[in-house]
Formats: C-alpha cells, sequence, structure tokens
C-alpha cells in the first residue's frame, strides 16, 4: 500500500507477539484516560505522578492526572518535545514492544511511542501533525480508516509498519464495533 502520503516500511513485526504484549500492557495501565499510552518518556523532564505511560500520552503542552472521581487537565509549566523522549520505560523491555522500538531506532529518530485506543464508531478531528509518524496496527476492523486530504486509505493489522505524513490534513475513524489499537512512532529532527 503505497500513495502520496503512505507507504509500507521495509519493516513487518510479529503480529501475535504484538497482541501478546498490548494486553499485557493494557492490564498494567489505564488506557481509558486519554486513549493512549506512551511506552517512552522523558528522563530529564518532571515525572508524571501517576506513571511514565501518561507523561507522554495524549498531549505535549498538557497533563492528565488522577484525583479522586475525576481526570484533572492542567497545562504544562514546561512543555515537553518529541525529542525529549529518549527512553523506553523499563518495567517494560520485557515486551515485544521493546524490540519493535530498537529496530525502528537504528533507522529512525523516534520521541513518543505510543498505543493508540480508537473507539468504536468514534473519528478523530480533522487535524496536521508536526512531523510524519509510523503506524503499526495492531488490532482492527474493516471499519478503520485513515483519511488523509483526498484518500482513504486502510492500514490493516498485519504487523506491517507504515510511514504516514500526518503534517497532511488528516482523520481516523472506527466505524467497527470493536476498538482499533495502533502503535504510533512520532518522528523528530
Amino acid at each position: 500500500m503505497n500513495n502520496d502520503y503512505t507507504y509500507e516500511l521495509n519493516y513487518k513485526f510479529d503480529i501475535v507477539e504484538l497482541k501478546h504484549s498490548l494486553h499485557w500492557v493494557l492490564d498494567d495501565a489505564d488506557i481509558n484516560r486519554t486513549e493512549s499510552l506512551c511506552l517512552t518518556h522523558a528522563p530529564a523532564k518532571q515525572q508524571h505522578p501517576d506513571d511514565y505511560y501518561y507523561q507522554g500520552a495524549g498531549s505535549l503542552y498538557y497533563e492528565f492526572r488522577t484525583a479522586p472521581g475525576k481526570l484533572i487537565k492542567t497545562k504544562r509549566e514546561d512543555p515537553l518535545k518529541e525529542s525529549d523522549f529518549t527512553h523506553f520505560i523499563d518495567k517494560i523491555k520485557h515486551t515485544y514492544f521493546f524490540e519493535v522500538y530498537k529496530q525502528l531506532s537504528v533507522e529512525f529518530n523516534i520521541g513518543r511511542m505510543r498505543i493508540m485506543k480508537l473507539n468504536p464508531l468514534h473519528c478523530l478531528t480533522w487535524h496536521r501533525d508536526t512531523a510524519k509518524r509510523i503506524h503499526i496496527p495492531i488490532i482492527s476492523n474493516p471499519g478503520n480508516k485513515l483519511a488523509i486530504e483526498d484518500s482513504v486509505i486502510d492500514l490493516p493489522a498485519t504487523g506491517q509498519a507504515y510511514m504516514v505524513n500526518t503534517t497532511r490534513y488528516h482523520s481516523a475513524f472506527n466505524a467497527g464495533l470493536e476498538n482499533r489499537y495502533n502503535l504510533l512512532c512520532t518522528l523528530h529532527e
């Protein structure tokens, strides 16, 4: 699958191992807070009070933390940058995600490596990102699509890694009835 906005990389990972690692991480952390969990962290920046998973989850400009019965969103005094995320979280280095990170890091400058969740019957806003991203779908269904400019793209969950030009206007939608999970690596200079 190659077009003006998306192309296959020369990396295809073991989908069974990706799913196994996904389930391990989902058992260890709450992805429902911001529909993402960060697998890398920024050791030179303030640690998130809840766990490393949340330091780069959701936003570089806002921090989400829990309080009794609610989630609190606060603007960061010192916003994060993709280049701050230089370390893979130690407690999940036993997962296959660390192998994926090591392989991709040989060729690419990876900032945040995140697990992204897209709920059934949901759509992201039409937006642009500041850098290209590597997508590795882990759990998908035929109703999951990526729309970039005037193209609609299907990225099946086969372990294939895709470079996606998310600096162009895009959205993703899940018209299916199950969660979509994607491994997303943001690149930086």
